[in-house]
Parts: structure tokens; C-alpha cells; sequence
């Protein structure tokens, strides 16, 4: 859906002779025949300065009764005035009134009663047309603002010439109107012009120039041209809020427009923040109820309904479209797209039939207003769609978008970004209606445009991301479109495109830039520009919800971003083997046979919605692609199977079985629906995925010891060890480790490759038992790594991160809380140790097992020479904020700066060379599951600062258990193993009871599950 046009308001302001100067002019003296017009009119000005419009309005009115109502020769200039001021106060009244059918009346007699007067070429009849002009199309009727402003421009340029201020006013008049008209890049050409002109003539802050360069800005980023609009937007609002003060109407324009922007790139975080503080403003300055507020709350619900928080989103948008048909009417735009928002939200909410109704009202207003090809009438149809197929019509949904689709290719063009989100709902439908065929010749050139959108020069990392995890969905229905014409080469090909991709990228820089391929002076410059990324996003960290301070630092930041880009593609211009290593390739089939171990299988799974395709690949090739059953309801099952297995339900919960191979966590008390069977036993869930999931590709996948398992989406929460297979667990069938794809696999190989080439490394650096709370009691043998902070402190820190209080203000409520101390975590250390033989392994634990420390060895290089690193720590997970996840270190005598916290937004900071790093803490596996990237948290930052393989959990780990494991484990390592199958052995040791009988529960074993090469 387009965001909410905002043009037309800033534009209301630089009218060639604005509205409000009716107000500001002396009334002329009148003579004794119109004796009472100046009373009227004093009467009126009292009335407007107390806010009391309408009785104002009934004065004018009754002043304008006594004005002449033609024109003749005897018509006096006062008269003439009196009459055109009377009729601006009362557009002015009509404004405030948010009265668009009054104020449109009262302009056009204005612009009539000038134009009879002056003739229509003078400015002031110029000015009267233009006024008019820019409210049709505020109202929705462009076409005819446009034939105005065209003929206002022409006659502007032939009386005042090319240069004059109202000249280029009245052409930045008419590129708004082209860009409310959908002519995007002919609005942005003409504004581009006009910008550079005023800024040559007037200056940089000058208002009108301000307004012209937002206008540049909102084109950029109606053309997709993201980065470049977000760096413009940041600039105008610094200008605006440094001149103008930070609550003026233009500045918070801005301020929307920035809103809009990191809207448009999927980071609804942010977008929220400052349409939250928007709405805020809006409000304080006129009112709740005001129009002005109500649309400012209608852009705040949509952002609120994309972060999940529906209940809020559904109060704000049912009030701003309420107030908005109470101010406007129904066929408003404004009123219009609030329905529209109104409706996705109903959709979010599962009202699919309300949705429905409410969108086919929208549509069919808009259609009669705007015409059928005007942009927001296709958003409309767009809208419709989505909410017709969410109510199960996908035959009505397909023609809906098929519409909506091929109206936006003409209008926009088949690479715009809203051209190419109604085609990836148009291949859903067309799934879902069993009319795959109809799309796939498409697919292709959606796969191009979006890589190309993608690559914009000056995205950040965060907003690649944020970008394809909107798009990806396409990806996968090209893949399932592939398998299914028996194009299995190509579909495992886009498989892995669709996988991992910001992780890959970030990897291979990383990589290049730690990988001494470059002289000092650029190698200098590339580190610079790292720790000034990393100093900002600390400090963003740290802001909270100072909504000013966090847009200053993002302006910062994207200002770095951008430098930072023309640095990489100036070092790739002229080092080329930089070049190549910074730039990831993505692997192929023909890749498999030098990536893939012998006597190994790689299994990658993808998900399109439900529906779930498999491909099996040795060193040979392609040995199986296919579309495996359907699987609703995936997620849920699978977290219902991990806390059954791992003996990790909450307090008062339960796992309710909802019906035929559906599962879900929910209060023991309460079952989710009616029916629903309470369960105690994970193995029915496990047979049912392992049928699902194992038996289709069991012969493909034969007797191979290692099977390397690429989940996607919430498979990568699954322990596919603990899955039944002919009577006995996979893990005692197969040595099973994870990655997140083929190209991943082949960059962590030659990560691996490079760091065997290294001078010699210490073994291992272990740390742990920290000193959380000097006082505290230790924890019971059975205590959980994590575990021990109350469920209200981690509700309430979650909820603090998703409020936009902001991670260093969640950490900070975190740390106020007590962990408890984990002794058996000393007791592991010393273990491991004894099993090194203490050679070449350094023990940091007690009070020093603290975050400076750990920052003392990064800064001084020392962190860099370990090949293991092991965590025996609490950990804390964050699987709605990611960055949050974070392993604790010490929490007593910490400086100021320092939390104890190392959250998975810090890690990328820290420079490791190792081989293997554990984290023996809980669920430090686990993580928020981005399309197109996996999950994210502490795994993806190990990554990225420089990490092979990673042994991570799926579940809370009990201290006595972890001890034991672990010790284990690196026996296996010491003894040069290789670490997939160190832990392997390990876990089938444990299954089998060497450990005891207890300790064969897979929720001691199987929560340890390697991520790597």
C-alpha cells in the first residue's frame, strides 16, 4: 500500500500568493455604502483568533451578502478587495475547518471573481488558479489540477521569464501534481532542476528551497530510490528543524517523509518511532481530533499493524478513519486510504470478511473519484486482493492482482517496487488457485529487478536485509514453480539465492576486509569506517526513545553507510583480488562436488508458506529435488516438539494438540480451542516430522555418515538428531550438522582454509562461572544456564525493546535483575582444562569473567589468537529483537560503560579467528527467523565477526549436565577430531547410556546442535 500523500500538504504552502495572507492584509476603507463589511469583517477576526471558525464564517458570509456580486465598470479597487480578502478568510476558515468542499467553493469563486477583474494572465488571477489547483488534487482530481498548473506555468514563464522565484514555483507546482499523479520520474527530472536553481538563487535553508528538495526526496523514494531519497530526507529535516524549530508544519513533514521512507525499506522499527512522534506533535499542536492528527494516526497504525501490535493498530485506525469521514466524508482520499489501513488491519487480525467489505468500499470510491489507473485506485485493488484471498477466494484475489499488477507495469514500470510487490501476490494467488503456470514467465525478471533494488548503492546492511525479506517471498514461488516443471536444477539455484543473504555478504566483507588484501593507507580507511559504524550503533543502543537524538544518529549513520560504499566500490575498482573476496558467490550444483565431504549428504530444505520443497545433494549432483506435504502450522508444531523434548515448558504451560498433525504451546489451563488435546509425549510429534520431513528423502540420503541439514525458517529451531528413523534417533544413524546454505558452506570453507595458514594459535580460551551477584545463592546442580531471571523482568525488557525504549535501555532493566551464580560452570572449566592438559588453554572465570575484559583482549588482539572459544555462561534470548540476545558476563563492580551484557549487536565489533566457538549457555541457538537470512541473533554476529563453526542450544541446558557434556565433548576435540564429529560421538555416547541411564534423555544431549563447515 502507498503511503499516505503527503506532497500535497507542503505544497498548500507555496502557493504563488498563499492563503493565509487574506488574513495578514489590512481590511481597504470601504465607503458609507458598505458601512457594516469592516464591522462584519472585525466581528469575523475576533471570532477566528478565539478559534470559533464557524461563527467567523456566518460574518464573512453576511459581509460578502453586501459586496457586489458581478463585476462592472464601476467597481471600485476597495470594493474588488474587500471582496477577494472576504473570500480568502473564508477558504482559510473553510481549512481550518478541514471543510475541503467549502474551501474548494470559496477558491473557485475566488479564482473566477480575480480572473474577471485582473484577466487570467496577472499574477494575482495566477495565484488564485493555482490555489485551486493544488486543492482538486488534494481532493483526488489531479488530471484536472493538472491542465491548471500546466497553463499557470506557461503563462508564469512568459510574463516573469525563466529565473523568477514564482516561475519556479509554479513549475515545482506542477512536478507535484505529476507526482501525485503517479508520473513519478517526470515530477522527479522537473524537481531535480528546480532544486539546484533555488538553492543557487536563494541558499541551501531557504524555506522555498527546502520545500523543492523534499520534493526531489519524495520522488526518489516513489521511484525505489531508497538510499538516495533517505539521505535527501535526512538532510532536509536537520535543515528544517535547525531553521524553522523542530514542531513547525514543514519540519514535521519531514519527519513523516524519513517515517515513510524507512517504511518503504521494511525497517518498521524505525518508521515507527517517528510516526509515533509525529502523531505526537501533530496532536499537541492542534488537537486529538483534528484532522491533521487523525491522518498522523493513521500512518502511526499502519506502522504498529507491521510490528505486530494489532490491537493498538486496530484502536488507531478505526478512530483516525472515523474522524477522517466525520471531517471529510467518505470519498475523501485521506478518509480513503484511512479505510484502506483500516482494513489491513482487520486483515492482520484474521476479520477477513470485514476486510473485505471495508476494502471494496474503499476501492469503489476511489475508482469513482480518482479513475481506474490512478495510483492509490490500484493500491485499492492491491488491498482488496490481499484481503479476498486472506478470506479464501483466490480465484477472485488472482484477477485482483492481476489487475492491480499490469495497472502499476503501465504506470510505474515493471522494475518499481510497488509493480513488483503486486506481482509477488499475484504469484500467490496464482499458487494458490492452482495457476502457477500463468505467472512463471515472469519470474525470471522479478528475480532481476529485485536484486537490482537490492544493490542500490548506499543501502545499508540493515536495509538489504529489511528489503529482501519483503521480496524473497517471490524467490521461493519461482523455486516451487520450478520444482514442480521438473526445472530441479534451477530451483535448487534459487534456493540459494533466497538464502542467507546478508549474512554471505557481510561474511565475505568481513572477511576481505580482516584478510590483509589491501595497503595500509586503504586498509586504514576500511577500519575506520568499521569503528565509526560501531561507535554509532552503540550510542544508538544507549539513546532510548529520544526520538531527535536517535533520527541524529541515524543520519549519522547512513552518512557513514554511504561514505563507506563509495570506499568499497573505489577499493574493488582497484584491488582486485579485494574484489573477489568481498563479493560472495553463490554456489551451484557444480560447486557440490569440491564443497561437500565425501561419504556426506546435503539436505536443503525451503518454505513457501506451507508448502516445503526438499533438494538432496552429494558430491555427484543433484540426487533429489521435490515438494514435500504441506505442513500448516509448522512453527507452532515445532516449538510444541523442542520444549516436549528439551523439558523446556514454562511454568504453567502445556502442549495441546489442535487436530491431525497440528500442535501448539499454550496455558495449561486454558486450552487454544475447543477439542484441543492436552500431550505430554513428544514422540508422537516427532514421528509425524520425521514422515514428513525424513521418510520422502530417506533413500536419497541412504547410509551416508554425515548429513548437513540447510533449514529454513522454523526448521532451524528443529533438533533433526532426536527425530525417529526405523526404530532408532537420526543421531545414531547420521553425524547431522546445520548450515545455513551451500554458499555459506563454501565461504566458512575458505575462512577455514585462511585461518590454517595463520601463525599458531593458542587452543582455547574458556570463560565462565562470572560473578553475577556477590550475595546471591548459588544455583541448584538441576539450574538452567538462563533461566534464573524472574519471566516478568524479561516480559518487561522485551517489551521495552519493542516499545522503542531500545536495546541499551532493555539491558539496562535486565541488569537490575539477579542471575544467579552457576558454580558447576567452574567445575566445567577446570575439566576441560584437565582434559587440554592445561597446554595452550587459558581459564578466565570468577571476577574476571567479566565485559571489559573480554574487550581488553579484542583491542589488544590477544581474542584473535584462540581456535576455540568456550562460553559457560548464562545467555539471555531475545527472539522478537535479535540484537538484544546477548551472552552475560560479570554483573558486580562493572564501570559505567560497561553492562556485562555482549548482545549479538556488539559482537560484530569484536575480531575472531577461530575454529569453533561454544556457547554453553541457554537457547543461544535460537532467534528471530528473517526470510531470506535465518535466524538471527548470536549465531549470525559470531559470523560476522570472523567465526567458523558454532555449537549453540536449542533449549535451556542444565549446569550439572552442560558439565559433563562438555567435558566430553572436548576429550573428542583434544584428540583432534573434527569437531562434527566430536559432537556427534558425543551425543550418540550420551543416547546410548554411557553417561548413565538419566543422562540418555535427548533433552541433555540433543539441545547442542553445530552450525559450520
Amino acid at each position: 500500500m502507498p503511503l499516505p500523500t503527503l506532497l500535497h500538504r507542503l505544497l498548500l504552502s507555496v502557493l504563488l500568493l498563499p492563503l493565509t495572507a487574506a488574513a495578514a492584509q489590512p481590511f481597504p476603507p470601504l465607503g458609507a455604502a458598505y458601512s457594516e463589511v469592516g464591522g462584519l469583517v472585525r466581528e469575523s477576526d475576533e471570532f477566528e483568533k478565539a478559534g470559533r471558525f464557524r461563527d467567523s464564517d456566518e460574518r464573512l458570509r453576511r459581509a460578502l451578502q453586501q459586496l457586489p456580486r458581478e463585476q462592472t465598470a464601476s467597481l471600485s479597487m476597495e470594493a474588488f478587495l474587500a471582496k477577494d480578502l472576504i473570500l480568502g478568510r473564508l477558504a482559510n476558515n473553510s481549512d481550518a475547518r478541514a471543510d475541503d468542499a467549502a474551501l474548494l467553493a470559496w477558491l473557485e469563486q475566488r479564482a473566477a471573481w480575480r480572473d474577471a477583474f485582473w484577466g487570467r494572465e496577472a499574477n494575482a488571477a495566477l495565484s488564485g488558479r493555482n490555489a485551486l489547483a493544488l486543492q482538486l488534487c488534494k481532493i483526488g482530481r489531479c488530471r484536472e489540477a493538472l491542465a491548471l498548473q500546466e497553463e499557470i506555468y506557461r503563462l508564469t514563464l512568459k510574463s516573469a521569464g525563466p529565473a523568477a522565484r514564482n516561475t519556479l514555483v509554479a513549475r515545482h507546482n506542477l512536478a507535484g501534481t505529476l507526482g501525485e499523479s503517479g508520473r513519478y520520474g517526470e515530477a522527479l527530472a522537473i524537481g531535480e532542476e528546480l532544486a539546484a536553481a533555488a538553492q543557487a538563487q536563494w541558499g541551501a535553508d531557504d524555506p522555498t528551497t527546502l520545500r523543492m528538495r523534499n520534493a526531489v526526496a519524495v520522488n526518489l523514494s516513489d521511484l525505489g530510490r531508497f538510499a538516495e531519497a533517505l539521505k535527501l530526507h535526512e538532510q532536509v529535516y536537520e535543515a528544517r528543524r535547525r531553521v524553522l524549530g523542530a514542531q513547525a508544519p514543514d519540519t514535521l513533514s519531514s519527519l513523516a517523509s524519513l517515517s515513510a521512507t524507512y517504511s518503504a525499506l521494511y525497517r518498521h522499527r524505525e518508521a515507527l518511532a517517528y510516526a509515533q512522534r509525529v502523531h505526537e506533535l501533530t496532536a499537541a499542536a492542534h488537537g486529538d481530533t483534528d484532522p491533521r492528527s487523525a491522518r498522523a494516526a493513521s500512518a502511526e497504525a499502519i506502522e504498529l499493524r507491521r510490528m505486530g501490535r494489532l490491537g493498538a493498530a486496530h484502536d488507531k485506525a478505526r478512530m483516525a478513519w472515523t474522524q477522517l469521514a466525520a471531517a471529510h466524508g467518505a470519498g475523501h482520499p485521506d478518509t480513503l486510504y484511512a479505510l484502506n489501513v483500516y482494513a489491513s488491519v482487520l486483515e492482520a487480525q484474521g476479520r477477513h470478511g470485514e476486510a473485505a467489505q471495508r476494502s471494496r468500499e474503499a476501492l469503489d470510491l476511489r475508482v469513482a473519484l480518482m479513475g481506474e489507473q490512478h495510483p492509490l485506485t490500484l493500491a485499492a485493488v492491491h488491498s482488496l486482493g490481499r484481503s479476498v484471498l486472506s478470506a479464501g477466494d483466490a480465484h477472485e484475489a488472482l484477477a485482483l492482482f492481476e489487475r492491480a499488477h499490469e495497472g502499476r507495469s503501465a504506470l510505474l514500470g515493471d522494475a518499481h517496487p510497488e509493480t513488483l510487490l503486486s506481482l509477488i501476490e499475484r504469484m500467490g494467488a496464482a499458487l494458490a488457485a492452482d495457476r502457477l503456470d500463468t505467472v512463471k514467465p515472469l519470474m525470471p525478471q522479478f528475480q532481476r529487478d529485485v536484486e537490482a533494488l537490492r544493490a542500490q548503492h548506499g543501502l545499508s546492511v540493515k536495509s538489504r536485509r529489511a528489503l529482501f525479506e519483503r521480496y524473497v517471498e517471490g524467490y521461493r514461488h519461482h523455486a516451487l514453480a520450478s520444482v514442480r516443471d521438473g526445472e530441479n536444477a534451477r530451483a535448487f539455484e534459487i534456493a540459494e539465492l533466497s538464502k542467507a543473504r546478508t549474512l554471505i555478504e557481510s561474511t565475505a566483507l568481513q572477511q576481505a576486509n580482516r584478510g590483509r588484501l589491501l595497503p595500509a593507507k586503504e586498509q586504514e580507511a576500511v577500519d575506520r569506517h568499521e569503528a565509526e559504524l560501531a561507535r554509532i550503533d552503540r550510542s544508538l543502543d544507549e539513546t532510548g526513545a529520544q526520538v531527535d537524538r536517535r533520527q541524529t544518529l541515524e543520519a549519522e549513520r547512513n552518512r557513514v553507510v554511504l561514505s563507506y560504499a563509495d570506499l568499497q566500490r573505489r577499493l574493488r575498482a582497484q584491488h582486485p583480488k579485494y574484489a573477489q573476496q568481498s563479493q560472495p558467490h553463490i554456489a551451484s550444483l557444480a560447486d557440490a562436488k569440491r564443497l561437500l565431504p565425501p561419504d556426506s549428504v546435503f539436505v536443503s530444505y525451503l518454505l513457501d508458506g506451507d508448502r516445503v520443497m526438499a533438494f538432496v545433494v552429494d558430491g555427484s549432483g543433484l540426487l533429489q529435488a521435490a515438494e514435500l506435504a504441506p505442513l500448516p502450522g509448522l512453527a507452532d508444531s515445532i516449538d510444541a516438539y523442542r520444549r516436549l523434548v528439551g523439558d523446556a515448558l514454562g511454568e504453567g504451560q502445556a502442549v495441546w494438540q489442535l487436530g491431525p498433525e497440528r500442535y501448539r504451546v499454550a496455558p495449561a489451563a486454558q486450552p487454544p480451542q475447543e477439542g484441543a488435546q492436552r500431550l505430554s509425549d513428544a514422540a508422537p510429534i516427532g514421528q509425524w516430522l520425521s514422515k514428513r520431513l525424513i521418510a520422502p528423502l530417506q533413500a536419497s540420503i541412504g547410509a551416508r555418515r554425515r548429513l548437513i541439514v540447510s533449514p529454513d525458517g522454523a526448521l532451524a529451531m528443529l533438533p533433526f538428531e532426536t527425530l525417529p528413523v526405523d526404530g532408532e534417533l537420526l543421531a545414531q544413524r547420521h553425524s547431522v550438522g546445520y548450515v545455513q546454505s551451500l554458499s555459506m558452506m563454501e565461504l566458512l570453507q575458505r575462512r577455514a582454509t585462511s585461518y590454517g595458514r595463520l601463525p599458531p594459535r593458542k587452543a582455547m580460551l574458556a570463560i565462565g562461572n562470572p560473578v553475577y551477584e556477590g550475595n546471591a545463592r548459588a544455583a541448584q546442580p538441576s539450574a538452567k544456564r538462563g533461566a534464573s531471571v524472574g519471566d516478568d523482568a524479561l516480559l518487561s525488557a522485551r517489551a521495552s525493546a519493542e516499545s522503542e525504549e531500545g536495546i541499551g535501555a532493555a539491558v539496562e532493566e535486565l541488569s537490575e535483575n539477579s542471575w544467579e551464580n552457576l558454580p558447576g560452570t567452574q567445575r566445567e572449566l577446570e575439566s576441560i582444562a584437565r582434559v587440554f592438559q592445561h597446554r595452550q588453554i587459558d581459564l578466565i572465570s570468577g571476577a574476571d569473567a567479566t565485559e571489559q575484559n573480554l574487550l581488553r583482549l579484542d583491542r589488544s588482539g590477544e581474542l584473535a589468537k584462540y581456535r576455540h572459544l568456550l562460553f559457560s555462561v548464562h545467555g539471555y534470548l531475545s527472539p522478537s529483537v535479535p540484537a538484544l540476545s546477548a551472552l552475560v558476563l560479570g554483573q558486580v563492580d562493572n564501570p559505567p560503560s560497561v553492562d556485562g551484557y555482549v548482545t549479538a549487536a556488539e559482537w560484530p565489533g569484536y575480531t575472531l579467528r577461530s575454529d569453533l566457538v561454544v556457547m554453553s549457555a541457554c537457547e543461544t541457538g535460537i532467534g528471530k527467523v528473517v526470510a531470506g537470512d535465518g535466524v538471527m541473533g548470536l549465531p549470525y554476529a559470531l559470523y560476522v565477526a570472523g567465526n567458523v563453526n558454532t555449537v549453540m542450544t536449542l533449549w535451556p541446558v542444565s549446569d550439572e549436565s552442560t558439565a559433563r557434556f562438555m567435558e566430553a565433548f572436548f576429550a573428542r576435540i583434544e584428540r583432534r577430531l573434527p569437531v562434527e564429529r566430536a559432537l556427534a560421538e558425543t551425543k550418540r555416547a550420551f543416547a546410548e547410556g554411557e553417561y548413565g541411564e538419566r543422562l540418555r534423555k535427548p533433552a541433555y544431549w540433543a539441545p547442542f546442535v553445530l552450525y559450520g563447515t
